[in-house]
């Protein structure tokens, strides 16, 4: 057995169905701009494509705000139109719209990670038995 920090990790040992982002929300206050959210963005999808050449991507965004939603939709759709069939990308409303799902310090609470979860469940399954994985 190795340390993925010392010796890496092989992949290979385990492919996973999908593969669920949820990244961006913290670059907001980082300064980060769309430029660079699009370029940065591109280069971890291709990083998690290179490990699960299979699986599924799913790209989550806007619990906590909404600054890159079109970075990122366009990121997805440019990298669907590169060829990769199997990314998507999922936008969530905020949770300040919604009453009970702010919880400590500006962040979702387990509402709102309830409400998000049965979204996501869906989506994946939806995604699941297109690709034939499952069956309904």
């Amino acid at each position: 057995m190795s340390l993925r920090g010392k010796y890496g990790y092989d992949h290979s040992t385990w492919i996973p169905d999908v593969v669920v982002l949820n990244c961006g929300t913290n670059d907001v206050p980082g300064g980060t701009e769309p430029d660079v959210m699009y370029e940065e963005g591109g280069k971890l999808i291709d990083k998690v494509r290179s490990a699960y050449p299979t699986s599924s991507i799913i790209w989550i965004y806007g619990m906590m705000n909404d600054k890159f939603n079109d970075t990122l939709k366009k990121l997805v759709s440019d990298k669907k139109k590169s060829g990769d069939n199997k990314i998507y990308y999922l936008y969530f409303k905020s949770i300040y719209g919604f009453k009970n799902e702010v919880g400590a310090i500006g962040h979702p609470n387990a509402n709102a990670s309830e409400r998000v979860s049965k979204k996501l469940a869906k989506y994946i399954e939806k995604i699941l038995i297109d690709e034939g994985k499952i069956k309904r």
